[in-house]
């Protein structure tokens, strides 16, 4: 629980899930120097998958990388009881190494209320919780001190931090140290995150250049400031590209144009135009995305 990871994409055909890709993209990164893949996060489109792909997306990255990378599953839902269900049904029928689940989004609860949420969790999953904080996608974030209380559940082994705020990151690195893995969700900010404590980056730029994340995260971890002025243009003019349109639709652009299946998603995201596209595929070659 450590270094880089990444937010796998999950490849889609008219029929389901583009399996064979899925395994070769979680290779390729994995030969590429990534620790771990998460598997049905925001990137992967979770919110548009049944439970039933979720369980073959998830067993698929098992069987390519599990004996090799940690695997993360993403279960949560803004329902209590529906997260509950869903984790107990794929902790029961994957092998993932622990379940990444999101603050309860549309509600609203208070503090307490996702104390209560994740504490219920991580009473009865069958599998560790990593707690992933996401504000701008869910409303509601979570305190540093709502994350340090829930870090001492023994069930609870990870935090992934995608707020972006690095004011109160030290903070948190002392609240929790010793006690659970704190990742990074904002790829932009991963490097000082790293550098001031972090334990690593859940990244969404990593499925086209895992090699790039990788020897960020070591060089911001052993303070290597030359190898990190010299590739972190790069990764900064590549977080822009993937998030100048809703994620993961510029991501499964560049994943495709590596051969890991087509850049189809589900609605409500939409494709982009033909001239939009082509000036994403344009800018990707430029960036080095290549295998």
């Amino acid at each position: 629980m450590k270094g880089p990871f990444v937010a796998i994409t999950t490849p889609f055909t008219s029929d389901g899930i583009d399996v064979s890709a899925l395994k070769a993209h979680a290779s390729w990164m994995v030969d590429n120097g990534i620790n771990g893949i998460v598997v049905c996060g925001t990137t992967g489109e979770a919110a548009t998958m049944s439970v039933e792909e979720k369980i073959l997306a998830m067993n698929s990255v098992v069987e390519a990388v599990g004996e090799r990378v940690k695997v993360i599953g993403g279960a949560g839902s803004n329902s209590t009881a529906a997260a509950l269900k869903e984790i107990k049904t794929i902790g029961e029928n994957t092998n993932v190494d622990a379940l990444m689940s999101v603050v309860p989004y549309y509600n609203k609860p208070s503090q307490r209320g996702i104390l209560a949420h994740f504490r219920k969790i991580a009473d009865l999953s069958p599998k560790p919780i990593v707690i992933y904080n996401v504000p701008g996608r869910t409303v509601v974030g979570m305190t540093v001190k709502t994350m340090s209380e829930l870090a001492s559940h023994s069930n609870i082994i990870g935090i992934k931090e995608a707020s972006g705020n690095l004011v109160d990151a030290p903070l948190l690195f002392s609240a929790v140290a010793g006690k659970v893995a704190v990742f990074s969700g904002d790829d932009a900010t991963a490097p000082a995150f790293i550098a001031t404590g972090g334990d690593g980056v859940i990244s969404v730029v990593g499925n086209a250049a895992p090699n790039l994340m990788a020897t960020l995260c070591s060089a911001a971890a052993l303070g290597d400031r030359k190898t990190l002025v010299q590739h972190l243009p790069r990764l900064v003019r590549l977080h822009k590209r993937m998030f100048s349109a809703p994620n993961p639709i510029p991501a499964k652009i560049a994943v495709s144009m590596l051969g890991f299946g087509s850049s189809m998603t589900r609605l409500p995201m939409v494709p982009l135009f033909s001239e939009e596209e082509q000036s994403y595929r344009e800018a990707f070659r430029e960036l080095g995305v290549t295998r």
